[in-house]
């Protein structure tokens, strides 16, 4: 909570210790360039994260559309695979009828093959016997013999009828050897068949699960591709809609500091006091190494390009804070970034109001209001806030404008 001494009470409490110049107008007016310089820096951060959710929602669209190209393509292999089994299932029905026309083939080949042994035999007997009783003295026989003419002409016609029933089955016994011979190429055809079915059958199968098995995968991979980029758009949306509601708290602070100010120098200007006016450097209020000087930064924590607005002296926490000169604490409060913040008017020196504060303390043991004097401890050294650290951050106000403190008042 802001706590500020504006009024006539201030003024009491500064007219012995603070040499008071009057204002001017003009004066009052710088007043407004550190807040300029702050509210640029805060929209060149705010087009940073208009641009980082922009590219978020651009890659969103192209995963999307990845996605939906991805689930067309698990589509189609589901649709590829299904097709595939029921030609499996055709297949199968093919192979089932050839296997069949395989068994009744090795049927016909096997009686194919009985039928021919037998009639091998039954032609190896004809020829047996016509070989025995075709001879060349079956004429002389026919003279020697006392045949009748009746009697050769029987013999004659048996032997030509026993001639004509071998040369009938010899040519049955080719006619067999034939229809064996094409049943043993039906089974062939048939096992050939019966082969080719169950590859293709399997080789199909095979192949549809795995282009289905592929395009499942690659659709899961580009879903979680789309899930993440939706959430870290989002984080954008909510880290973007955090950063305006951070600048709208800053311009209204910003503005809110602008005002005090003008009101503790117009008292100051109302009153005519007599002081000595100081000069030289002021001593430091830490011992500690410099470790972040005055200017453009990166910043350690949010890692945004933007102006550090004071010096940073590196000190244990729990380090005694000294006011380097006589003043005024008119305001104590916390801040999101500045943590624990103590502001300290000091009056007129050199010519120039001269305004002090000290930031990322633990603790303070002054409250507005109260009057300090130089080498007093005020607070201790901390980290709270943005901080990485324990160290103090020293700001100086010059007539009401952020300023280098290390070029030229310490």
């Amino acid at each position: 909570m802001h706590r500020v001494l504006v009024g006539t009470a201030l003024v009491a409490a500064c007219a012995t210790s603070l040499t008071v110049l009057p204002a001017h107008a003009d004066g009052v007016d710088t007043d407004k360039q550190p807040v300029a310089v702050t509210v640029g820096d805060d929209q060149q951060q705010l087009d940073k994260l208009n641009q980082r959710l922009s590219e978020a929602e651009a890659d969103l669209v192209r995963s999307q559309a990845e996605l939906t190209a991805a689930e067309a393509a698990l589509a189609a292999a589901r649709k590829q695979r299904q097709q595939a089994e029921v030609d499996d299932q055709v297949l199968t029905a093919a192979v089932t009828q050839a296997e069949s026309a395989l068994a009744a083939t090795r049927v016909a080949v096997a009686l194919g093959r009985q039928n021919l042994r037998r009639e091998q035999q039954v032609a190896g007997a004809v020829v047996r016997q016509t070989t025995q009783q075709s001879t060349p003295l079956l004429g002389v026989a026919a003279l020697v013999t006392n045949l009748t003419t009746g009697d050769v002409n029987e013999q004659l016609q048996w032997s030509t009828t026993l001639f004509g029933t071998t040369q009938s089955r010899m040519d049955a016994l080719r006619t067999l050897q034939s229809q064996v011979e094409l049943a043993q190429q039906a089974q062939e055809a048939a096992r050939a068949r019966v082969d080719r079915a169950k590859t293709a059958a399997s080789t199909h199968v095979v192949e549809t699960r795995g282009a289905e098995a592929r395009a499942t995968a690659l659709a899961a991979e580009l879903s979680a591709r789309v899930r993440a980029t939706l959430e870290a758009k989002r984080e954008f949306e909510a880290e973007l809609a955090q950063e305006y509601r951070r600048q709208t708290a800053l311009r209204s602070e910003a503005s809110s500091v602008e005002d005090k100010i003008r009101a503790r120098m117009a008292l100051l200007a109302s009153e005519e006091w007599a002081g000595s006016p100081a000069s030289g450097a002021l001593p430091l209020p830490v011992a500690g190494p410099i470790t972040s000087a005055y200017g453009m930064r990166l910043h350690p924590v949010t890692h945004d390009w933007s102006l550090h607005d004071g010096t940073d002296f590196g000190a244990a926490c729990g380090t005694p804070i000294r006011a380097p000169r006589d003043g005024v604490v008119v305001e104590e409060y916390f801040n999101t970034g500045y943590g624990n913040r103590l502001i300290v008017d000091h009056g007129i020196i050199d010519g120039h109001f001269l305004t002090t504060g000290y930031n990322h303390a633990e603790r303070y043991v002054v409250r507005v209001g109260d009057r300090v004097s130089a080498g007093q401890v005020i607070g201790y050294v901390g980290t709270t806030g943005y901080s990485t650290g324990c160290h103090l951050h020293l700001m100086a106000w010059q007539d009401g404008r952020v300023v280098d403190p290390m070029a030229r008042w310490f």
